[in-house]
Protein backbone atom coordinates (compact mmCIF):
# COMPACT_ATOMS: atom_id res chain seq x y z
CA UNK A 1 0.00 0.00 0.00
CA UNK A 2 2.78 2.38 0.92
CA UNK A 3 6.76 2.23 -0.34
CA UNK A 4 9.08 4.56 1.45
CA UNK A 5 11.55 6.45 -0.56
CA UNK A 6 15.04 7.26 0.61
CA UNK A 7 15.44 10.00 3.57
CA UNK A 8 16.54 13.29 2.05
CA UNK A 9 17.96 16.23 4.00
CA UNK A 10 14.86 17.91 3.87
CA UNK A 11 13.48 15.17 6.17
CA UNK A 12 15.61 15.83 8.93
CA UNK A 13 14.01 19.10 9.57
CA UNK A 14 10.36 17.40 10.39
CA UNK A 15 12.13 14.61 12.42
CA UNK A 16 13.66 17.59 14.73
CA UNK A 17 10.56 19.35 14.44
CA UNK A 18 9.16 16.30 16.20
CA UNK A 19 11.38 15.50 18.39
CA UNK A 20 11.42 19.22 19.21
CA UNK A 21 7.62 18.96 19.94
CA UNK A 22 7.98 15.98 21.55
CA UNK A 23 10.44 17.20 23.63
CA UNK A 24 14.01 16.67 23.55
CA UNK A 25 14.38 16.90 27.54
CA UNK A 26 11.51 14.54 28.18
CA UNK A 27 13.62 11.97 26.99
CA UNK A 28 17.00 13.18 28.70
CA UNK A 29 16.44 11.57 31.70
CA UNK A 30 15.73 7.86 30.08
CA UNK A 31 19.32 8.25 27.43
CA UNK A 32 21.39 9.42 30.10
CA UNK A 33 20.10 6.81 32.78
CA UNK A 34 19.69 3.61 30.91
CA UNK A 35 22.05 4.52 28.38
CA UNK A 36 19.38 2.76 26.31
CA UNK A 37 20.37 4.42 22.75
CA UNK A 38 23.66 4.03 22.87
CA UNK A 39 23.16 0.09 24.02
CA UNK A 40 21.08 -0.21 20.94
CA UNK A 41 23.34 1.27 18.42
CA UNK A 42 26.40 -0.25 19.19
CA UNK A 43 24.80 -3.59 20.11
CA UNK A 44 23.55 -3.10 16.11
CA UNK A 45 27.14 -2.07 14.77
CA UNK A 46 29.15 -5.37 16.74
CA UNK A 47 26.00 -7.67 17.46
CA UNK A 48 28.70 -10.72 18.18
CA UNK A 49 30.75 -9.35 20.80
CA UNK A 50 27.97 -7.72 23.01
CA UNK A 51 25.51 -8.80 25.66
CA UNK A 52 22.38 -7.48 25.38
CA UNK A 53 20.49 -6.96 28.45
CA UNK A 54 16.83 -7.06 26.93
CA UNK A 55 15.12 -6.06 30.38
CA UNK A 56 17.03 -3.56 30.60
CA UNK A 57 16.50 -1.97 27.11
CA UNK A 58 12.62 -2.96 27.22
CA UNK A 59 12.75 -0.96 30.38
CA UNK A 60 14.43 1.94 29.13
CA UNK A 61 12.41 2.09 25.62
CA UNK A 62 8.84 1.78 27.81
CA UNK A 63 9.64 5.14 29.41
CA UNK A 64 10.44 6.32 25.27
CA UNK A 65 7.40 5.05 24.48
CA UNK A 66 5.40 6.41 27.41
CA UNK A 67 7.16 10.30 26.85
CA UNK A 68 5.83 9.53 22.99
CA UNK A 69 2.36 8.68 23.91
CA UNK A 70 1.66 11.86 26.60
CA UNK A 71 2.60 14.02 23.50
CA UNK A 72 1.63 12.26 20.28
CA UNK A 73 -1.92 14.08 20.02
CA UNK A 74 0.24 17.36 19.80
CA UNK A 75 2.60 15.76 17.13
CA UNK A 76 -0.23 14.71 14.73
CA UNK A 77 0.37 17.42 11.40
CA UNK A 78 3.96 16.71 11.79
CA UNK A 79 3.66 12.67 11.38
CA UNK A 80 0.96 13.18 8.54
CA UNK A 81 3.52 15.09 6.49
CA UNK A 82 6.84 13.06 7.26
CA UNK A 83 5.34 10.01 6.35
CA UNK A 84 3.83 11.47 3.17
CA UNK A 85 7.62 13.16 2.19
CA UNK A 86 9.24 9.89 2.96
CA UNK A 87 6.65 7.62 1.05
CA UNK A 88 4.28 7.74 -2.06
CA UNK A 89 1.07 8.80 -0.29
CA UNK A 90 -0.04 12.00 -0.18
CA UNK A 91 -1.01 13.93 3.62
CA UNK A 92 -4.47 12.62 2.72
CA UNK A 93 -3.77 8.90 1.92
CA UNK A 94 -1.86 8.97 5.15
CA UNK A 95 -4.85 10.26 7.36
CA UNK A 96 -7.16 8.03 5.45
CA UNK A 97 -5.26 4.98 6.52
CA UNK A 98 -6.14 2.27 8.71
CA UNK A 99 -5.15 2.54 12.20
CA UNK A 100 -3.77 -0.98 11.93
CA UNK A 101 -1.74 0.08 8.70
CA UNK A 102 -0.87 3.43 9.84
CA UNK A 103 1.02 2.16 13.29
CA UNK A 104 2.64 -0.43 11.07
CA UNK A 105 4.09 2.55 8.67
CA UNK A 106 5.31 4.76 11.62
CA UNK A 107 7.04 1.22 13.12
CA UNK A 108 8.32 0.74 9.26
CA UNK A 109 9.40 4.63 9.40
CA UNK A 110 11.78 4.06 12.61
CA UNK A 111 12.94 1.00 11.47
CA UNK A 112 14.26 2.45 8.44
CA UNK A 113 18.38 2.28 8.25
CA UNK A 114 18.65 6.29 7.54
CA UNK A 115 16.27 6.77 10.17
CA UNK A 116 18.44 4.77 12.44
CA UNK A 117 21.21 6.67 11.56
CA UNK A 118 20.07 10.05 12.00
CA UNK A 119 19.78 9.11 15.45
CA UNK A 120 23.53 7.84 15.39
CA UNK A 121 24.84 11.06 14.03
CA UNK A 122 22.90 13.03 16.11
CA UNK A 123 24.58 11.51 19.04
CA UNK A 124 27.91 12.16 17.47
CA UNK A 125 26.96 15.62 16.81
CA UNK A 126 26.24 15.59 20.53
CA UNK A 127 29.63 14.26 21.50
CA UNK A 128 27.76 11.50 23.22
CA UNK A 129 29.45 8.62 21.09
CA UNK A 130 33.43 7.94 21.52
Amino acid sequence: MYEFKELKATDVFLIVALIKRIGLNSFKDVVIRDNVLMQLVQNGENKEDKEVDYFEIGSALMDVVQVILERIADCEDIIYKMLSNCSNLSVEQVKDLNADVFIQMIVDYVKKEEFVGFFKQAMNLLGMMK
